[in-house]
């Protein structure tokens, strides 16, 4: 018996049961096999009980238009989230403008909504949609962002959603980010929208540029033996989404390695960074990770990922990170594969797949003809020869003389000749003592010299070789001071205090306890506290590099007196003076501070060697101590009453003019800069103690003994004793730091003594120690206490080489060894 197959395909309620054809029916019933969201658990939590259950499709509820549609809007597509029971419908309206994304919140999970409300999610014209097109979308989530952190569970990831219309290329939108927005999410800039809404990241296409220059902040080059650079970037969205890798840079090397085979001395230090140009991301852009490789065949590294808000556009490469991998498939991917329009989209595990699309372009037919046209290329990256000479600057103009200090004359002779408009000048100058920085006055508070020089030389130091130790600067020169002027024959000798406070600043030395016999008159405040006060009595700072510098570009061609030109605009670009005419400063550093950290703490031993010691175990501490004047005493020896260590400060020092009176003749093409302290800044002090014997012919320690102003302030409170403190850090309690070890004289003079040597357990009041007014004479520690030979080692030309006082430290307090006679 033949089957009549029906098929109902059409309501039509009119018809005669006579009447209906195969195709129609009577009536019907709308049904729905799937879960039922209505339900609830008995922990609060959705149900899906009736899943597979057939049942009635619920009837229309009424929707509130918190946000009226368009007006001839059509709906073209929807997509529920599973997660909030949020559906988000496609809306086409004749109004460019009214395109875009509407939610209907049916429980009113959306910030200010109402359950069943219409929320606007994002409209803008450039979505464009088909009128009688379809929209197909699909949402997946992102970690990379939380807009709604306080909404809960269901909103701990920001939904994305991805929808395709067959028209336009394949777009996504931020569905909580968008809401926020409504529209114009970024303005007027339609190309930062555009990066909003579309699916394909955009693929940056500007290489980086860089230059190479100098760092005033590093004193050495980690560029010297390098392959070269590439660089690259990539962009990070706000979404997570990640851009392909841009093109490459050239390779990046740094002009004294270009040309190290053409030029006598390759500097590499004067190009120490490599400042890099990238270009500026958009406003969709939360982060930029940029990339570099060694050469042009290396793997590429992540060396470093700079967030927007810290990002201007630049970076200071130094060559000092330590990189992460990146996949070779990330680096050969030159553009994320989305097409230019498709018909359909789906999901499956996180993968997105558009189906029935358009890719590619078609060829387009070019036909060009080429010519060469030659230009002359201008010289770049040339190196001339600046002539560097160490010199001892005097302070202030000639007849004032209120000191001098260490500094370095710039001879500009062998500059060319000429200079284009436009050509950039470079120039740095790395300064560190070959042992460390002392520091005192010479003149007092009335402008009197009161004071000695550590030498009697003025003036350029013209260096014999890098390795000749003392380049005959004890010789006599032209511009040397006579013993008067250097205050070789003050009225203060032989005591190494001069007249004055030196550097301290309105403190005192404060003795908090001692080891001396009840009549001694050795605690409390002293009546006088002053130090580096001589150039055998001064503040001495551990040594580091300070590094000066500038960069000036010339505005117009230069022809004439082109040297003399190029002095006077480095010279005022480093004093930052007015700029010299036909220049331009573009960068410069005319001070510069270093860390220094001794390492001290409370307790610790430091070595010092008996005098005429042939092998040295003297610790570099010891060549840090400084010594306090506690009494006053004119040309009377009088020992120091206190002594301490700067273990820890940040010192900064500038470049200062200098009065060119004091020369006879100074050239054209040259000029003189001096040193100066300018600060010392957050300094921590430990007091050194020594201890002595009670008796003559007995041997008292060697070592030196560092003690913290905390431990020093315990024991002024009571909290404990300088015995119970010595036992607590291992030392003999019954150590004594109060008497001279070998002394002949009077009594009173015994007593003068012991009492001064009685006041070293103590410490400086101020945390301010230091009073760095103009005159402060800043010189190079090797040829003062803790110093180096003065002429050289074991000579008996003089007692300080025969003796080897070089190697007692900057305080010389230990006896001598057994043998040495003086001549």
């Amino acid at each position: 018996m033949p089957i009549d197959k029906r098929i109902p395909r059409v309501l039509n309620s009119d018809l005669d049961n006579k009447a209906v054809d195969k195709v129609s029916m009577l009536d019907a019933l709308n049904l729905y096999s799937g879960p039922d969201n209505d339900g609830f658990s008995v922990d609060g939590k959705k149900s899906d009980a009736g899943d597979q259950v057939l049942k009635n499709i619920k009837g229309n509820v009424k929707v509130s238009e918190q946000e009226a549609l368009p007006a001839n809007a059509r709906l073209i597509g929807a997509v529920e989230d599973p997660k909030t029971d949020i559906t988000y419908l496609f809306i086409y309206s004749t109004q460019a403008s009214g395109n875009g994304v509407w939610a209907y919140d049916r429980y009113g999970r959306l910030p200010g909504s109402q359950e069943n409300s219409l929320r606007l999610i994002y409209k803008s014209k450039q979505f464009n949609f088909p009128p009688n097109g379809f929209v197909k979308a699909d949402i997946v989530y992102t970690n990379a962002i939380q807009t709604f952190p306080d909404l809960g569970v269901d909103f701990d990831k920001d939904a994305i959603i991805y929808f395709t219309d067959g028209k336009n290329e394949p777009r996504k939108i931020n569905a909580y980010r968008a809401f926020e927005a409504g529209s114009n999410i970024h303005g007027s800039d339609v190309y930062a929208e555009a990066d909003f809404i579309t699916a394909c990241p955009k693929t940056p296409v500007k290489p980086i540029t860089f230059s190479f220059g100098f760092d005033g902040s590093r004193s050495t080059s980690n560029f010297t033996t390098t392959p070269g650079f590439q660089f690259a970037y990539q962009y990070v969205y706000i979404d997570g989404m990640e851009s392909s890798i841009s093109p490459y840079s050239d390779v990046a090397f740094p002009p004294s390695v270009v040309f190290q085979g053409s030029e006598p001395f390759a500097n590499h230090n004067n190009y120490n960074v490599c400042n890099l140009a990238i270009p500026e991301p958009g406003p969709e852009i939360s982060s930029v990770k940029l990339l570099a490789r060694q050469g042009s065949t290396g793997s590429f590294l992540i060396i470093d990922e700079i967030e927007k808000e810290d990002f201007d556009g630049s970076y200071a490469f130094h060559n000092d990170r330590i990189g992460t991998g990146i996949s070779e498939n990330e680096v050969n991917k030159q553009f994320d594969s989305v097409p230019r329009k498709a018909v359909t989209q789906g999901i499956s595990s996180n993968r997105l797949m558009y189906g029935n699309y358009t890719d590619g372009f078609d060829a387009v037919k070019t036909q060009c003809t080429a010519e060469v046209i030659y230009k002359e290329a201008p010289e770049s990256f040339l190196s001339y020869d600046v002539n560097v000479t160490p010199s001892i600057e005097p302070i202030g103009a000639a007849a004032v003389n209120l000191g001098k200090s260490v500094g370095f004359v710039l001879d500009f002779s062998e500059m060319p000749s000429e200079l284009a408009e436009g050509v950039e000048l470079s120039l740095s100058v790395t300064i560190a003592p070959d042992r460390n920085w002392h520091a005192y006055t010479f003149k007092n508070t009335n402008n009197v010299a009161a004071s000695f020089h550590q030498t009697r030389q003025l003036g350029p130091q013209i260096q014999e070789g890098i390795n000749n130790a003392y380049d005959n600067v004890n010789l006599q020169q032209s511009l040397a001071e006579t013993n008067v002027e250097a205050g070789a024959e003050s009225s203060f000798l032989p005591s190494i205090f001069g007249d004055g406070n030196g550097i301290a600043t309105n403190t005192s030395w404060n003795t908090v306890d001692t080891t001396g016999n009840d009549g001694f008159d050795s605690l409390g405040v002293s009546d006088v506290t002053a130090y580096g006060t001589s150039a055998a009595n001064p503040v001495i700072l551990k040594g580091g590099a300070v590094t000066f510098f500038a960069k000036i570009k010339t505005t117009q061609e230069i022809s004439s007196n082109t040297q003399q030109k190029i002095n006077q605009a480095f010279k005022k670009a480093l004093l930052n003076q007015e700029t010299e005419e036909g220049f331009e400063v573009l960068e410069v550093q005319s001070s510069d501070s270093y860390n220094l950290d001794v390492g001290l703490y409370s307790g610790k031993r430091i070595k010092q060697d008996q005098i005429f010691q042939s092998v040295s175990t003297t610790s570099p501490e010891s060549r840090l101590i400084c010594a306090v004047k506690t009494m006053e005493g004119g040309a009377q020896t009088r020992p120091p009453g206190g002594f301490f260590i700067v273990n820890k400060a940040n010192v900064e020092i500038e470049l200062k003019e200098v009065a060119y009176d004091n020369y006879p003749f100074v050239p054209s093409t040259s000029n003189h800069f001096r040193l100066n302290l300018k600060s010392i800044n957050a300094p921590e002090i430990y007091t050194c103690i020594h201890a002595t014997t009670e008796f003559n012919g007995v041997l008292h320690p060697l070592d030196w003994i560092s003690i913290s102003r905390e431990d020093l302030i315990e024991i002024e409170q009571g909290a404990t004793s300088i015995e119970g403190w010595l036992a607590s850090k291992g030392f003999d309690p019954d150590l004594k730091f109060h008497q001279n070890p070998v002394f002949a004289g009077s009594n009173n003079a015994i007593n003068i003594i012991s009492n001064t040597t009685g006041k070293q357990i103590g410490y400086l009041k101020s945390l301010t120690p230091f009073d760095l007014s103009e005159g402060v004479c800043l010189m190079d520690g090797e040829g003062g206490p803790g110093g180096g030979p003065s002429n050289s080692s074991d000579s008996s030309a003089n007692s300080y080489d025969y003796w080897r006082l070089y190697n007692q430290g900057s305080i010389t307090v230990n006896p001598t060894s057994t043998g040495g006679s003086f001549d």
